[in-house]
């Protein structure tokens, strides 16, 4: 029990100096969506989502419209329309992660002691 309790200890350590570590390979690299706001990666995650979730839905509407007049080249596009959007969503998500770093890197995470003696 006791080395469960310290193995958990040291991966929530470990997990804690990962986010730093991160941005600070961030800062020095610069990759080209690291200069965006976070505001700007909420939109594009909000944009991806919702244009995946469009996509998915024309999808089975035709999967479904090909099931019942029998056609089965109608169904399969629609079967891919479904895995397009389908990744669209799930890549969507990578935005809210990217605007997570761009707010720890500007220190907005960052709490500041007030009223301390």
């Amino acid at each position: 029990m006791k080395s469960l309790i310290i193995l958990l200890l040291l991966i929530s350590t470990f997990s804690f100096s990962q986010n730093d570590e991160q941005i600070k390979y961030l800062q020095t690299h610069k990759p080209k969506w690291f200069s965006n706001t976070a505001g700007e990666e909420f939109v594009k995650y909000s944009n991806h989502f919702y244009f995946g979730f469009i996509l998915s839905g024309a999808g089975a509407y035709l999967t479904y419209s090909g099931a019942q007049i029998q056609n089965k080249m109608i169904s399969n596009v629609g079967w891919g329309t479904v895995l397009i959007g389908s990744f669209l969503m799930l890549e969507s998500h990578r935005h809210i992660y990217r605007a997570g770093l761009i707010l720890d890197s500007r220190g907005v995470g960052i709490t500041i002691p007030i009223n301390k003696k």
